[in-house]
């Protein structure tokens, strides 16, 4: 089930428990047929819910069974005498039968690939025995390939065991959605006017409680509106002015003194000194008697 059948069917078991609890102050409303439909639809409901539930888990066990299968297959019995045809049979035609299929090949493609692998076989049975495969290695090939033939028949089945179920879902809770409404307008009357408290746990009973998903009494999902593509803003680009004429700046030019040059004094060299002669001190001369 999906998260919005889920809150659907939570919601359904929810009226009933509310009618089963309230039932004196509700009269004969459990009494209706509408009351009836209800339950029957639900327990068909919950039916449906398990068998998809068990139907999915197969298919999912199946899914995972025939890729092992698969691989068995291809890497067991395929990889091996395809390995010995590159070698022994590579001149001949049969080479092409004998090629190891893809790992992605589709589940027909790889079927068909093991039925012709085990028949061109069958015609060079002693070449590949003689390289010590199994005396029943085509035999082995043949019940490999049956086994992954049965996986996808398995596999589909339970597909269409989980589409049979959400089919059945589907339906009951379009069933469950026409009683709810019958239902809901003889609560609405019987307690409208006469105990409001009462009237709004009703409401609250009968409301779902879903994400946004499959709309409430519809089968598909609403269209999603794609999300608005953003318009890029066109900002207008203004040419800037050309700028004004820009004078060149004065440059004060520094008035130079003139500084007077010495004048040069001419110094005249030093003439030679004369020594200084001490002056003789005359001496008295002695008269002699």
């Amino acid at each position: 089930m999906t998260k919005s059948q889920a809150a659907r069917l939570t919601a359904l078991h929810r009226m009933q428990t509310f009618m089963d609890s309230n039932a004196a102050a509700l009269g004969t409303i459990s009494k209706s047929t509408s009351r009836t439909d209800l339950d029957t639809a639900v327990t068909g409901l919950e039916q449906y819910a398990a068998q998809q539930a068990r139907a999915e888990t197969a298919a999912a066990s199946l899914t995972m069974a025939k890729g092992d299968l698969r691989e068995e297959l291809r890497l067991g019995h395929m990889q091996p005498i395809a390995a010995i045809a590159r070698k022994k049979l590579g001149a001949t035609a049969a080479m092409q039968v004998l090629a190891l299929p893809h790992k992605n090949s589709s589940d027909v493609a790889l079927i068909a690939a093991g039925t012709g692998m085990a028949e061109a076989c069958a015609q060079y049975e002693a070449v590949f025995v003689a390289q010590q495969m199994p005396a029943d290695f085509i035999a082995q090939l043949t019940a490999a390939v049956k086994a992954v033939q049965d996986a996808v028949n398995a596999q589909a089945q339970a597909r269409l065991d989980v589409n049979e179920a959400t089919k059945g879902v589907k339906a009951q809770l379009t069933i469950t959605h026409t009683d709810v409404k019958v239902i809901n307008g003889l609560v609405v009357k019987q307690l409208k006017g006469t105990d409001a408290g009462l009237l709004g746990a009703w409401t609250n009973a009968k409301r779902v409680y879903a994400k946004p998903g499959v709309a409430t009494g519809t089968t598909t999902a609403p269209a999603v509106a794609p999300p608005p593509v953003p318009v890029p803003t066109v900002v207008p680009v203004t040419t800037p002015a050309a700028p004004a004429p820009v004078s060149a700046p004065t440059i004060p030019v520094p008035v130079v003194t003139p500084v007077p040059t010495p004048v040069a004094t001419s110094v005249s060299a030093p003439g030679p000194v004369s020594p200084v002669v001490p002056a003789v001190q005359e001496v008295p001369t002695a008269k002699v008697a």
